[in-house]
Formats: structure tokens, sequence, C-alpha cells
């Protein structure tokens, strides 16, 4: 069927558990679509839980407006059904002007047959039920989006047919189709992705705070929560009348100032836990500052109890165990207590800030970002196991790789293939049915391009990257994700490009948690001695370590091996002694080891990152002679010392 088609609404792809579901959702996107920008939308679920209406929107002169959708084909089973949203909507939405019921069939007209029309029955419906409403003094009115309406809002609201893609095309962004979406990218990660080898990093954290998760809002909670009670230990004390046994009372010098800021903190933490709710950058920018301005001022409050305390007992006395011993023990007073819960305030409040500076709390106001890192520090395999981890929480990742973009045509043509979807959908097509996708998972779906330095030329995505992600941010539910390896940011980021970029440091600060894990899941014994080799930090070191450690026939590492070379010559040996015993040759003849030099160092030649397979063929004849009739390339690739890609 085109584009413009006259969509039968009978055969909607059966989505979010079927056809009554897929409805409903298409309704409340097309609703959502028709409000102005200042409009507070809410989408419900759940039948029966829904108030009355599948959705809701706030206006700015106070009203609320309604969409109810119902799945029937006969018009007095929608009245019978419509009748019983309504009533319950105009209970529970005291503020509601204006109810809007969806249907997916249009309403027959006059005919010169007995009995009243489609369109006649339900006109009635609306009439009576308006009247009822002004005669109890409210205002409302009852509109009506039968399937011809529904089709026009589908052409005005989705011109590129992205929309009626996902809802209409069973082959487009089904659940099936992640699924095997997920499978593909674990066959092109290859090696870089070991799904059952995870060692938890900050990288999950990072990617919970940018798509959403569930993780971030209680994260987020916490920390608020605990400079909550942390306040109010503090203000406490200044709306006391009369100090309390061993307490002083508050300095006077002090006073103004600190009571003062109970307002300013109040209206802060308020502002703090309101970010879960928003993902409005300036709102994070104006909530960053508010507590800024507070810790200098709590700052200024803590030198001046400090002065007190020092005037009164003696210089250096507020920060000495000896003497806060002895006024507890001996004396049953506590001298310091507004200076610790000042302190405790500063701290919990710094802390905020801190996580809220980090990249936890930056991504989660963030549409796009940058993930860097060095070889082998674990992006991919952060990218997959994410995205696999996402999916069974259904939340939604579409990944491809920087392989995969080469010259022309443009990048949107080339994710099309990648993904495996039409190309006749063109970019706004495919960026509209993968937002109309997040947008009925009810999570935001994260688009990922990794190891952007893969592709040819280097300087590809310096042109491109800039309108790609302008692109993907237009869609209020899609998110972009690039990695890119640390050296080639300067070749492949374009200048002025004002997104966070941040490292992933691999196992950095977990190099013991993560080398128990790899030795565990390759059956050997880990290091006994501590792990101070900075080379531990890196999966693909570890996993290389592992490998050859396994081949050699040895369950523990060996006194000696220290850094990454001695690790690198014990692995090309033992591949070397593999080759020679599976073809007869000698070890000595070092045919593995030449080979990979001599392509290393006509890729490295070349500028380029990779040679056609008669180029490499031909390299390794001339490098390793010996070894004309043998299939070198096809070892190494089946050892996965070489990586070979459809041209």
């Amino acid at each position: 069927m085109g584009r413009h088609g006259n969509y039968d609404f009978r055969q909607i792809v059966p989505r979010l558990g079927g056809q009554r579901e897929a409805f409903e959702e298409l309704c409340c996107q097309l609703a959502r679509r028709t409000l102005a920008r200042d409009a507070d939308f809410v989408r419900l679920h759940g039948a029966g839980g829904d108030g009355g209406v599948e959705c809701f929107a706030d206006l700015p002169d106070g009203s609320r407006t309604g969409w109810q959708a119902k799945y029937v084909f006969r018009v007095d089973s929608l009245i019978t059904q419509a009748t019983a949203s309504l009533t319950t909507a105009l209970r529970i939405h005291p503020q509601l002007t204006r109810f809007t019921l969806c249907f997916p069939f249009d309403l027959t007209g006059r005919t010169g047959r007995r009995g009243r029309s489609g369109k006649e029955k339900l006109d009635d419906w609306r009439t009576t039920h308006q009247d009822e409403a002004a005669a109890q003094g409210r205002q409302l009115v009852i509109e009506v989006w039968p399937a011809s309406a529904l089709r026009s809002h589908l052409i005005n609201l989705d011109r590129a047919g992205g929309i009626r893609a996902f809802f209409f095309d069973e082959t487009i962004l089904t659940d099936e189709w992640f699924w095997n979406h997920l499978t593909s990218v674990k066959t092109i990660a290859g090696p870089r992705y070991t799904p059952e080898l995870n060692v938890e990093t900050d990288l999950w954290k990072w990617f919970a705070a940018f798509a959403r998760g569930e993780a971030w809002p209680l994260a987020l909670k916490e920390k608020v929560g605990l400079c909550g009670r942390r306040w109010k230990s503090f203000a406490s004390v200044l709306s006391r009348t009369s100090p309390e046994s061993g307490i002083p009372e508050w300095p006077d010098e002090s006073q103004e100032q600190a009571e003062h800021l109970c307002t300013e903190m109040t209206n802060t933490i308020e502002k703090c836990s309101a970010l879960s709710k928003t993902e409005d950058v300036e709102e994070y920018s104006r909530c960053t500052a508010s507590i800024d301005e507070l810790l200098v001022a709590l700052r200024s409050v803590e030198s001046h109890l400090v002065e007190t305390l020092d005037a009164k007992h003696g210089p250096g006395k507020a920060d000495s165990p000896g003497f806060r011993q002895f006024m507890a023990e001996y004396m049953c007073s506590f001298p310091m207590a507004h200076l610790d819960n000042a302190r405790e305030v500063i701290s919990a409040l710094s802390d905020l800030r801190d996580w809220l500076a980090s990249p936890e709390g930056v991504l989660a106001f963030s549409r796009v970002f940058v993930l860097t890192g060095a070889a082998g520090a674990g992006k991919t395999h952060g990218v997959c196991d994410t995205a696999k981890s996402r999916l069974r929480n259904g939340h939604l990742t579409c990944v491809v790789f920087g392989h995969q973009f080469r010259g022309e045509p443009d990048p949107w043509t080339r994710v099309l293939e990648s993904l495996g979807l039409p190309v006749a959908l063109g970019k706004d097509g495919l960026l509209d049915a993968l937002n109309s996708a997040a947008e009925a998972s009810g999570f935001l779906l994260v688009v990922c391009i990794d190891a952007i330095n893969e592709t040819r030329p280097l300087r590809y995505w310096r042109d491109h990257l800039a309108a790609f992600a302008q692109a993907i941010q237009g869609r209020p539910h899609l998110r972009l994700c690039i990695t890119c390896r640390t050296p080639f940011r300067r070749y492949c980021l374009p200048e002025g490009l004002s997104v966070p970029v941040i490292e992933h440091r691999g196992f950095v600060g977990a190099e013991r948690s993560a080398c128990r894990a790899f030795f565990q899941y390759y059956s050997l014994k880990p290091p006994i001695s501590p792990i101070l080799q900075p080379e531990f930090s890196n999966p693909l070191y570890l996993k290389l370590v592992c490998e050859t450690l396994l081949a050699r026939g040895l369950d523990r590492f060996p006194s000696g091996w220290h850094g990454l070379m001695p690790t690198i010559r014990g692995f090309l040996e033992e591949k070397e002694r593999q080759f020679s015993d599976e073809y007869e040759t000698s070890v000595n003849a070092q045919i593995i080891g030449g080979s990979l030099r001599a392509i290393a160092r006509m890729i490295a030649d070349s500028g380029g990152s990779s040679l056609h397979w008669s180029q490499a063929q031909r390299i390794v004849c001339e490098a390793r002679p010996q070894s004309r009739n043998l299939p070198v390339l096809e070892w190494l690739v089946r050892s996965d010392l070489l990586i070979e890609d459809a041209p």
C-alpha cells in the first residue's frame, strides 16, 4: 500500500499485545503531535486504570483535553463503551473540558432505510452528554476522530511515512526484529563481544542515565533525599526557641545568614527532585548553579562557626579530637554540634553536585554523546551488552558499526542497509519509525554507531556527524551514542561539536574483580600477588593473556610476564605452533607472525585500515614464500587474528 493509501485499521499490526493496544497507541501518538508545544502531555496505560482516557493534555489556561480510543467497528458498541469511559473521565478529571473519541471506522449517513444512521446515533449521544455537563455547570466539548479523521492526521503529521510503516508494516521494528538485529550485531562484533563475560564498570551507569533508565531517578532520589535529611537536622536547630542540653545556642553573628539559607535550600532541593521529570538542560544548569551558590554560603557559615569556636575555646579546638572527647565525656557538652551539622549538609550537597557534574548526571540531560577510550578498553562490548540488557527490559537499541560506512551514499542509506530496512523509507521515515517505536515502548531508543574510527575515509564523520546528530535530536524519543578510539577523535569528530565526550577507561579501579572474572571464565587460577600492571585494566589484554595461557596448557599467570610485549609474544608463539602442527610446517618459519607483520606494515604505509583479499594474499606470499600453497589468510580469519569484511 502506498504512503498515502487508504489504511485499513483492521490491518493494524498487533503491537504491545494486540490490535486494540496498537490502535490505542497510534491514537495517543497522533494526539501528542496535534498539540502545541506549551501543552503538558501525559500518556496513561492499563485497561480500566486509565481514568476514562488513554492520554490527556493540560493546557496553559488550566483546561484538560482527554483522548479515548475504542477499537470496535459497530456504533452501538462504540456508544456503550464510550459512555462508561466518559462517565469515568468526568469523575476522575474535574478539569476536563474536551473529550476526543477515536474509533477505527467511519459513520454511516442518513439512508432511505428505517432507523437512525450511525452518524445520527453518535450525534445524539454527543449532544446529550454535552447538555448534561452544561446543566451541571460544566464546560464540555466532545470531539470525534473516526477512521477518516485518523487517516487525515496520519497524512498531515507523518509526511515521511515512518509512523505508518511502524503501525502497518509487520516486518518493521517488531519485537522479533529487534532480537534478530541484536543477534546480527553480536555476529558482526565478533570476538570484541563476549556476552558471557561481564565486569561491572561505570559504563552501564552512564547508559542508564543517558537513556533515563529506572535506576537513574532512584539514584537522584537517594542523593537529594540525603541532602534533605541533613538539612532538616541543620534547620531544626535554627528554629529552636531554647537550647538543648549540651548543645549551645546558635551564634548570633551567623544566625541571620543561616536562616536566610533555609528558604534557598528548600527551593533547591525541590528543584533537584524535579529533575527526574524533565530533560531540560537549562533546568539542570539552574539546579547546579543553585547548589554552587548554596555551597559558597554554607562554607561561609562554616567559617564563622569555626571562628566562633576558636574565639571561645582556643585556636584549633574546633577540629581537635581530644577536645571534642573531653567535652562530650566530662562536660556532657557538644559545642561543635552546629559545625558538624553544617559540614554534613555541605558533604551531602557536594556529593550531589559532583554526581550531577559526572557523566552519570550530565548524560541524563544529553541527547547525543561520544564515548572514547583506548583500543581494547571494552567500548564495543559495553555497547553490545547494554543493548542486549536494555532489550530484555523492553528498552530498544539499534547498533551499527563504523566500518559499515564507506564514502557514498549518505549515512542514512548506510544505516537503513545495515539495519536491513527498506531504503525507500529514507532518513525521515526511518527516524519517525524509530521514534514511534520508542514512544510505544514507553522508553527512549538509543542509536549507537560504534567505532567511527573504522569508517573510511577517516574524515567521513567530520563531514556528516553534525547533521546526523541534529536529525536525531529532532526526535524527542531518540538518543545517539557515538564511540571512537581516543587517538582518532581529532580526525573523526567535527570541530565545534557541542556534545559530552566521555572516556571509558576499561577496568581502571576494578582490576582485581576484572582479573578474577576473566580467569574464572577461562578456568584459570587468578594471580595471587597484587594487581599492579596497568595493562590489567584493559579488557583486550586480559582476554589475550587468558587465551594464551589456556593455549599453552598453563593454569596460572607465570612469573616474569610483565607488560604487554611478553603476552603478545607468547600469544603469537602459540598461534605459530598451532599452525605448524596443523599444516606440518616449521615453527621457525614464522609464517603466522611474519604474515601478520607484513599485512600490518602495508596497512600502516597505506594510511588505511584494511586491504583487499588479493592484496593481502600477495603480501603474505612475498613475505613468506614457503606459504604459497597454504591457506594462511583463511587460517588467520578463522583464528580471529584478522577480520574478513564483506565488500
